[in-house]
């Protein structure tokens, strides 16, 4: 073999960094479609999006409820204390998704006065 045409790892390293960092990338590139796809779509095809506070507000209003005074988000669910039709105190879950209420529990006045003395 030739001095000249000898292999010399000084050379190579600089390529071989090229190479490892050009497969990385076409890697993290075709696997980002992956990613995208993981996100919820809503039927209409277009990607669900979390109601607001106001369209949850509107939302129980038009169903008759009123005296809207608390409405919290945890964990992909509005939490809201409102009087019903009939006068009653309620806590209902309303999802936060479809604005539909998947809980409603009716709220006693004596817990709810103690409550309000402890804060």
């Amino acid at each position: 073999m030739n001095a000249n045409s000898s292999y010399s790892p000084q050379r190579s390293s600089p390529m071989i960094a090229t190479l490892f960092g050009s497969s990385l990338l076409l890697s993290l590139l075709a696997t980002s479609p992956a990613f995208a796809q993981c996100a919820k779509v809503a039927p209409e095809g277009n990607p669900a999006q979390e109601k607001t506070i106001p369209q949850i507000y509107d939302r129980l209003s038009a169903l008759g409820y009123w005296n809207i005074d608390k409405i919290e988000y945890h964990q992909k669910l509005f939490e809201v204390r409102a009087n019903d039709k009939h006068g009653g105190r309620m806590r209902l879950s309303v999802d936060a998704l479809t604005g539909e209420i998947t809980e409603a529990r009716r709220q006693d006045r004596k817990k709810e006065r103690g409550a309000e003395r402890a804060e």
